[in-house]
């Protein structure tokens, strides 16, 4: 098998593994799923550079399927690791296993572009007397880092696509009626309270803007991407915790601050995800219906607010008749989202660390190949 072969045979196989781990691609599974994919691809690199050592590395796998070794029968170890300092930075590091000679050490450098997820960058660093092939080993890593997380990110716009579609709220599809600035457009959300909690309503296109919007700011916060889209995507919050209520209250916009926010004190990761959406703590809240059991306001960067309140307010009885029909479906939504800010950002997630396996990475790998091979089409005889 040449190497191109190897690189979209990997893709291939990436994509089903990611299909029967995570075969339910829900709210209710998004959290984990975006907990757990970064480790899960760093494991399944691992296995990938060991198994095709020979023709990237020029390193045959030991007896023991665990070890490397060259022709001199030296014994290699590879290692993933974070770096401290950077986390979005994964090391790779190819070391020569039981013997005291120190070699020269050579490394290089590449990163992944236009992708969302932890790690974005990476650096090679092996004895520089190894004949390894650079790009075909950067082809590789780029390859399956890329391929989990465009997966991740086209599995979550098509989620709220779909989720809005089937609870039939149309506030979204009459918003690009009245405003025609796709750039006014991106960042502004429609959320509801109803039932105790307020929550965030989900479509496609402020879906999709989140992950750029978060993304240029999550480095300071040291999480992934994908975390903070789907803490955004399917979080409720307790009424009691809410910003958006003061603007319920007085029945006019307001200029919330998230240094004022219940949430914010108990450094909670969805007080993190909107410093990261925003930009910064401030964002302004606009009630557009409201009745006894039933509220809806919109959320947008305060810098758009002469421009935008105008508009909401001229088309008040259309937004006013599109909310009373939308109560059904909204509240739908509120039984399918998880509670939040209960956790802080020091927490030890739910992911568990995944270990490199000989015959998987926590999937059966005979029925993985099975599901895989099912789907080729049969040769002639």
């Amino acid at each position: 098998m040449n190497n191109l072969l190897i690189f979209e045979n990997e893709k291939r196989l990436l994509l089903t593994a990611l299909s029967l781990k995570y075969s339910e691609f829900s709210l209710d599974s998004i959290s984990k799923i975006a907990g757990t994919l970064d480790d899960y691809l760093k494991a399944f690199a691992h296995k990938s550079l060991i198994q095709h050592s020979k023709a990237i590395l020029s390193l045959e796998v030991a007896n023991d399927s665990v070890f490397l070794i060259d022709d001199n029968s030296n014994f290699y170890e590879l290692n993933f690791s974070e770096d401290i300092d950077n986390k979005d930075l994964l090391l790779i590091v190819i070391s020569v296993r039981g013997n005291t000679r120190h070699y020269t050490l050579d490394n290089f450098d590449f990163s992944l572009s236009e992708c969302f997820g932890k790690y974005l960058s990476f650096n090679i660093t092996y004895p520089k007397k190894l004949k390894i092939k650079k790009q075909d080993t950067q082809e590789l890593i780029t390859t399956i880092f890329e391929t989990g997380y465009n997966w991740f990110y086209e599995k979550t716009i098509e989620l709220a696509k779909q989720e809005e579609n089937k609870l039939g709220y149309q506030l979204y599809e009459f918003l690009k009626t009245i405003i025609h600035s796709k750039e006014l457009r991106n960042n502004l959300w429609f959320a509801s309270i109803t039932g105790g909690y307020g929550f965030r309503l989900l479509n496609e296109s402020v879906a999709r803007e989140s992950f750029k919007l978060i993304h240029k700011n999550i480095k300071q916060f040291e999480k992934s991407t994908n975390l903070f889209v789907a803490e955004l995507l399917n979080t409720k919050l307790p009424e009691d915790q809410l910003l958006m209520i003061n603007a319920i209250k007085v029945k006019s916009s307001i200029d919330a601050n998230l240094k004022n926010a219940s949430y914010n004190k108990t450094d909670s990761l969805y007080a993190a995800t909107l410093k990261c959406l925003y930009g910064q703590n401030q964002f302004t809240v606009y009630p557009v219906y409201e009745n006894d059991k039933f509220c809806v306001v919109a959320l947008f960067d305060t810098k758009n607010k002469n421009q935008l309140v105008p508009i909401l307010l001229r088309h008040k009885t259309e937004i006013d008749e599109i909310c009373k029909k939308s109560i059904g479906g909204i509240r739908a939504l509120l039984g399918k989202l998880k509670v939040g800010a209960k956790g802080l950002l020091t927490m030890i997630w739910e992911g568990i660390e995944l270990k490199p396996e000989i015959f998987g990475l926590g999937f059966d790998f005979k029925k993985l190949i099975n599901h895989f091979t099912k789907q080729q089409p049969k040769k002639p005889d």
